[in-house]
């Protein structure tokens, strides 16, 4: 993918369909199977699979004249959410089975330290998401604004398709 630029506003419209489908399908591939992947694992794959997008969307505020100020959010909300829920995740499973059959001073550790800071990584998560999805709506609804028609510092105006 191509991160540097400027993208049309017909060129990242028209490329969004795809763009959603390739996470939707990697993220289904990777659940539905002989083997499939933990749902935080194969949500992180997906992530992954968002990169074209991202490229196309990051130009496309290039042309706007925003740059990554606008991308940067949402993105960086995303990548929050696939790193922190898979090993959120892990840390239950780890911890789940010293709540289940502990007990004694070891056990008091657990319910002290660990579950606390279990709660905090869960509430940090959904803020995440929150920002993510209030991030993701703004940026989403500046890819609507017509393309800067000067030159800017991200280069020259892109040629519209012909129609």
């Amino acid at each position: 993918p191509v991160f540097f630029g400027r993208s049309s506003r017909s060129e990242y419209w028209w490329f969004l369909p795809f763009g959603l489908a390739l996470p939707v399908g990697t993220f289904l591939v990777l659940r539905v199977g002989e083997a499939p992947l933990p749902l935080p694992e194969a949500f992180a794959w997906s992530c992954l699979a968002l990169l074209p997008l991202a490229a196309v969307t990051l130009r496309r505020c290039n042309d706007i004249g925003e740059g990554s100020s606008l991308f940067l959010p949402p993105a960086g909300a995303l990548a929050f959410l696939a790193v922190g829920w898979p090993l959120h995740a892990a840390y239950w499973a780890w911890v789940s089975p010293m709540l289940a059959h502990g007990d004694g001073p070891g056990m008091f550790l657990v319910v002290l330290v660990f579950t606390p800071l279990a709660g905090l990584s869960f509430l940090a998560l959904c803020a995440a998401l929150l920002f993510g999805l209030f991030a993701g709506a703004s940026l989403f609804g500046h890819m609507l604004l017509p393309s800067d028609p000067a030159p800017n510092r991200f280069g020259a105006p892109p040629q519209e398709w012909a129609a």
